[in-house]
Protein backbone atom coordinates (compact mmCIF):
# COMPACT_ATOMS: atom_id res chain seq x y z
CA UNK A 1 0.00 0.00 0.00
CA UNK A 2 1.27 3.58 -1.00
CA UNK A 3 1.44 6.44 1.47
CA UNK A 4 -0.91 8.82 1.40
CA UNK A 5 1.11 11.76 0.31
CA UNK A 6 2.35 9.87 -2.84
CA UNK A 7 -0.65 9.26 -4.13
CA UNK A 8 -1.90 12.84 -3.10
CA UNK A 9 1.45 13.87 -5.57
CA UNK A 10 0.21 11.94 -8.29
CA UNK A 11 -3.69 12.65 -8.11
CA UNK A 12 -3.22 15.05 -10.96
CA UNK A 13 -1.43 13.14 -13.59
CA UNK A 14 -3.84 10.00 -12.34
CA UNK A 15 -7.18 11.86 -13.17
CA UNK A 16 -5.49 12.79 -16.75
CA UNK A 17 -4.61 8.95 -17.35
CA UNK A 18 -0.84 10.17 -17.23
CA UNK A 19 0.17 6.79 -15.00
CA UNK A 20 1.54 4.35 -16.42
CA UNK A 21 -0.95 1.35 -15.67
CA UNK A 22 1.31 -0.18 -13.01
CA UNK A 23 0.95 3.20 -10.87
CA UNK A 24 -2.68 4.00 -11.65
CA UNK A 25 -3.27 0.54 -10.68
CA UNK A 26 -1.95 1.52 -7.14
CA UNK A 27 -3.30 4.39 -6.75
CA UNK A 28 -7.11 3.40 -8.03
CA UNK A 29 -6.65 0.58 -4.81
CA UNK A 30 -5.91 3.26 -2.47
CA UNK A 31 -8.47 5.25 -3.53
CA UNK A 32 -10.80 2.45 -2.96
CA UNK A 33 -10.01 1.93 0.87
CA UNK A 34 -8.66 5.45 1.82
CA UNK A 35 -11.52 8.12 2.18
CA UNK A 36 -8.96 11.27 2.55
CA UNK A 37 -7.02 10.44 -0.41
CA UNK A 38 -10.93 10.16 -2.53
CA UNK A 39 -11.68 13.76 -0.88
CA UNK A 40 -8.54 15.33 -1.83
CA UNK A 41 -9.33 13.25 -5.50
CA UNK A 42 -12.19 15.05 -5.70
CA UNK A 43 -11.31 18.62 -5.07
CA UNK A 44 -8.64 17.76 -7.29
CA UNK A 45 -10.25 17.02 -10.15
CA UNK A 46 -13.08 19.44 -9.74
CA UNK A 47 -10.07 21.83 -10.33
CA UNK A 48 -9.02 20.69 -12.68
CA UNK A 49 -12.21 21.17 -14.53
CA UNK A 50 -11.97 24.60 -14.07
CA UNK A 51 -8.69 25.08 -15.06
CA UNK A 52 -9.44 23.13 -18.50
CA UNK A 53 -12.19 25.65 -19.03
CA UNK A 54 -10.54 28.59 -18.40
CA UNK A 55 -9.75 30.21 -22.16
CA UNK A 56 -6.14 31.23 -23.02
CA UNK A 57 -5.80 35.53 -22.42
CA UNK A 58 -3.16 37.64 -24.24
CA UNK A 59 -1.15 38.88 -21.92
CA UNK A 60 -0.85 42.52 -21.47
CA UNK A 61 1.67 43.90 -24.52
CA UNK A 62 2.52 47.14 -23.57
CA UNK A 63 3.32 47.54 -19.52
CA UNK A 64 6.21 49.83 -19.86
CA UNK A 65 4.39 52.76 -20.45
CA UNK A 66 1.90 52.08 -17.73
CA UNK A 67 5.20 51.41 -15.44
CA UNK A 68 7.08 54.61 -16.08
CA UNK A 69 3.31 56.87 -15.84
CA UNK A 70 3.45 55.37 -12.00
CA UNK A 71 6.75 55.92 -11.55
CA UNK A 72 6.43 59.97 -12.73
CA UNK A 73 2.73 59.85 -10.57
CA UNK A 74 4.37 61.37 -7.33
CA UNK A 75 8.09 63.18 -7.66
CA UNK A 76 7.73 64.35 -4.26
CA UNK A 77 8.93 60.77 -2.66
CA UNK A 78 11.93 59.14 -2.66
CA UNK A 79 13.38 56.74 -5.76
CA UNK A 80 12.92 54.10 -2.62
CA UNK A 81 9.02 54.89 -2.50
CA UNK A 82 8.75 55.20 -5.77
CA UNK A 83 10.10 51.50 -6.80
CA UNK A 84 8.20 50.64 -3.39
CA UNK A 85 4.86 51.67 -4.66
CA UNK A 86 5.73 50.54 -8.52
CA UNK A 87 6.61 47.16 -6.96
CA UNK A 88 3.02 46.82 -4.83
CA UNK A 89 1.11 48.27 -7.81
CA UNK A 90 2.37 45.70 -10.28
CA UNK A 91 4.21 42.61 -8.94
CA UNK A 92 1.18 40.41 -9.60
CA UNK A 93 1.37 41.61 -12.95
CA UNK A 94 4.87 40.83 -13.37
CA UNK A 95 4.78 37.68 -11.60
CA UNK A 96 1.75 36.71 -14.05
CA UNK A 97 3.65 37.90 -16.84
CA UNK A 98 6.71 36.01 -16.16
CA UNK A 99 5.05 33.00 -15.15
CA UNK A 100 2.84 33.12 -18.60
CA UNK A 101 6.31 33.52 -20.93
CA UNK A 102 7.89 30.67 -18.76
CA UNK A 103 4.36 29.03 -19.66
CA UNK A 104 4.22 29.66 -23.14
CA UNK A 105 7.91 29.31 -23.83
CA UNK A 106 8.09 25.73 -21.72
CA UNK A 107 4.63 24.75 -23.66
CA UNK A 108 5.85 25.82 -27.11
CA UNK A 109 9.58 23.87 -26.78
CA UNK A 110 7.46 20.95 -25.15
CA UNK A 111 5.11 20.85 -28.02
CA UNK A 112 7.63 20.82 -30.77
CA UNK A 113 10.10 17.93 -29.11
CA UNK A 114 6.87 15.82 -28.36
CA UNK A 115 4.55 14.25 -31.23
CA UNK A 116 2.54 11.96 -28.73
CA UNK A 117 -1.15 13.29 -28.67
CA UNK A 118 -1.18 12.58 -24.78
CA UNK A 119 1.97 14.94 -24.56
CA UNK A 120 1.01 17.77 -26.36
CA UNK A 121 -2.44 17.62 -24.59
CA UNK A 122 -0.35 17.19 -20.93
CA UNK A 123 0.83 20.63 -21.97
CA UNK A 124 -2.30 21.96 -23.18
CA UNK A 125 -3.81 21.15 -19.85
CA UNK A 126 -0.47 22.57 -18.17
CA UNK A 127 -0.99 25.62 -19.74
CA UNK A 128 -4.37 26.35 -18.62
CA UNK A 129 -3.50 25.58 -15.08
CA UNK A 130 -0.63 28.39 -15.19
CA UNK A 131 -3.34 30.71 -16.92
CA UNK A 132 -5.93 30.26 -14.10
CA UNK A 133 -2.94 30.05 -11.69
CA UNK A 134 -2.34 33.50 -13.00
CA UNK A 135 -5.79 34.43 -12.31
CA UNK A 136 -6.10 33.74 -9.18
CA UNK A 137 -2.71 35.72 -8.23
CA UNK A 138 -4.54 39.00 -10.45
CA UNK A 139 -7.72 38.15 -7.89
CA UNK A 140 -5.21 37.82 -5.11
CA UNK A 141 -5.37 34.46 -4.02
CA UNK A 142 -1.85 33.42 -2.63
CA UNK A 143 -2.29 30.10 -3.74
CA UNK A 144 0.70 29.30 -1.07
CA UNK A 145 -1.57 29.43 1.58
CA UNK A 146 -5.13 29.77 0.28
CA UNK A 147 -6.94 26.46 0.47
CA UNK A 148 -8.09 24.19 -2.36
CA UNK A 149 -11.75 25.34 -1.75
CA UNK A 150 -10.75 29.32 -2.07
CA UNK A 151 -9.31 28.53 -5.31
CA UNK A 152 -12.19 26.84 -6.66
CA UNK A 153 -14.57 29.37 -5.36
CA UNK A 154 -12.59 32.17 -6.99
CA UNK A 155 -12.05 29.84 -10.29
CA UNK A 156 -15.83 29.30 -10.50
CA UNK A 157 -16.83 33.13 -10.44
CA UNK A 158 -14.46 33.76 -13.17
CA UNK A 159 -15.27 30.81 -15.63
CA UNK A 160 -17.78 33.00 -18.06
Amino acid sequence: MMKCSRIQLNLSDYSRGLLSEKEAEKVASHLAVCAECRKVFEEESRLAGLFASVGMREPLRDVWPLVEAGVRADNRSSLLDKVEVWFRIYRRRLAAAAVAVVVVCGTSVSISLHNSAVAAEAEKARAREAVAMMGLQLAGVDQQTSTTETMISVLENQVP
